[in-house]
């Protein structure tokens, strides 16, 4: 790689640049990985280079400056095609978009161009429900994977959006527009900075605003996909008042409360440091319920183009056990490579093993920029006194309602209470 220019940014595995020859586009050029506490500087000149024993070759260089954005790879889906909660979406969605269409191809035919727009939230497969939709009412599938406009994110991000979404599958009859990963493209402006300026921001303003589609087809339905309807401009989700949760019905409040608390965990850490770009920090995620704790950590890094690492608390234990200290260098250093990165550490309770916490705790003590530590569990005040009193933790996440956090809370403490009653008679009894 020849560096040319004045440094402009930093280089992270997943990222991914455009690549120009004699002033045309040949393909893509993405980063695999970067050394272990290193990362790779990239400038406004930047050329890529192949090597074929002393040949020297020059494959390209890049078309846009690259943004300081690394797109993480498509992120965890639970796969519930099957389910009855998705069915049901599916059925709902189809009815009404059915009644649309009805209604625009009774009007005269100069007046049978239409836009609707609707949300798909929560943490199942969204794009399996378009696609139900689709074979229900027959209608073609445009899917747009919304951070490809981060990832070529050029100087006219005007025509790139209108070149994203105007689609040449139907010139006349209706179409279904599918527009993935949509809270990467427009995340909540106190959930961190965004690459997209402010321009790109009216744009797609216009687009969800205008009534009428201006791309030359008759009917456009336009599905947009996010995690959290927390986690997104509330700007951009004041336009789009139609919205379906995907998932278990009665989890719908815990999975919005998870949002709200998430929300809150980002604008604590923006107001330490306005100018960040990841505004992440340690958390422990907890809560009695039937939320997946990983699955969240999954989907939470991927809002926020992170990666992320799970490890049982139990599986820490036993490599600890096998290889001593090694076994926690090894799994920082993993993520230190992957990063921006975060750690979760699964039943963090279950680690009551002084040195391997104090590893663990000095390793959190020294860990580089961009990498962060989730620990989860279902009662905080369990978790080793040792972890708590370090305050490397500084957030705690409930994975629920707010209106079920006290009584989490009460439970715990009333189990902490009894641990330390058992604890107390034990050492009694073993003094005596």
């Amino acid at each position: 790689m020849v560096v040319g220019s004045p440094l402009i940014g930093v280089m992270y595995p997943g990222m991914s640049f455009p690549l120009l020859v004699n002033k045309e586009k040949i393909g893509i050029f993405k980063v695999l990985g970067t050394l272990p506490m290193t990362t790779g500087q990239i400038t406004s000149g930047t050329k890529i280079m192949i090597w074929k024993g002393s040949d020297e070759k020059t494959v390209g260089e890049t078309l846009y400056p690259p943004i300081l954005h690394p797109v993480i790879a498509t992120p965890l889906q639970m796969k519930m095609v099957d389910d009855p909660a998705l069915s049901n979406v599916v059925g709902r969605a189809s009815k009404m978009i059915g009644n649309f269409m009805s209604y625009y191809t009774h009007l005269p035919h100069e007046a049978t161009k239409g836009k609707m727009t609707f949300l798909l939230h929560g943490p199942c497969d969204k794009k399996a429900v378009v696609e139900g939709i689709g074979r229900t009412l027959g209608l073609p599938v445009a899917s747009v994977d919304a951070s490809s406009l981060i990832k070529d994110f050029p100087s006219d991000s005007v025509s790139q959006i209108n070149t994203c979404i105007q689609r040449p599958e139907s010139r006349d009859g209706p179409l279904l527009i599918f527009l993935d990963r949509f809270d990467e493209l427009v995340p909540h402006n106190r959930c961190g900075s965004t690459v997209m300026t402010d321009i790109t921001t009216t744009q797609l303003k216009l687009l969800l605003d205008d009534p009428w589609v201006i791309f030359g087809h008759r009917i456009t339905i336009l599905v947009v996909s996010v995690r959290w309807i927390n986690l997104i401009c509330p700007t951009i989700l004041s336009r789009i008042r139609t919205r379906f949760y995907c998932g278990n019905d009665e989890k719908e409040g815990d999975w919005d409360g998870v949002g709200m608390s998430l929300l809150k965990l980002l604008e604590t850490n923006k107001s330490i440091d306005p100018n960040s770009r990841w505004v992440v920090t340690n958390a422990i995620l907890y809560g009695n319920t039937s939320l997946s704790k990983s699955d969240v950590t999954k989907l939470f890094a991927a809002t926020q183009s992170f990666d992320s690492i799970v490890i049982d608390a139990m599986q820490v234990l036993k490599d600890f056990k096998n290889t001593g200290s090694k076994a926690v260098s090894d799994l920082f250093l993993r993520a230190t490579a992957r990063r921006p990165c975060i750690i979760l550490i699964q039943q963090l309770d279950a680690i009551n093993n002084e040195t391997l916490i104090s590893l663990i705790l000095h390793e959190m003590n020294n860990m580089v920029r961009d990498l962060h530590v989730f620990a989860s569990t279902r009662w905080w005040q369990l978790i080793h006194h040792m972890f708590l009193e370090s305050r490397l933790f500084t957030r705690r996440v409930f994975c629920g309602v707010d209106s079920k956090k006290d009584e989490c809370d009460f439970v715990g403490q009333a189990l902490f209470e009894i641990q330390q009653r058992m604890g107390t008679a034990s050492d009694k009894s073993t003094s005596s």
